[in-house]
């Protein structure tokens, strides 16, 4: 499994998605509500631990 992350700033209502129905952004907060499987979530908490503080 590879992850890819990068920084944006910007709308992601005007993004053109060739594939998927909708994009959303959410803050790290609410990763414990979102319904994703638990390798994506724990992928996520091992970038974020790597983030500067």
């Amino acid at each position: 499994m590879t992850f890819f992350a990068a920084s944006w700033d910007g709308d992601e209502s005007g993004l053109l998605l060739a594939e998927g129905v909708k994009l959303q952004f959410f803050a790290p907060d609410y990763l414990d509500i979102l319904t994703i499987p638990p390798f994506i979530r724990n992928g996520i908490y091992r970038h974020l631990a790597t983030m500067p503080s």
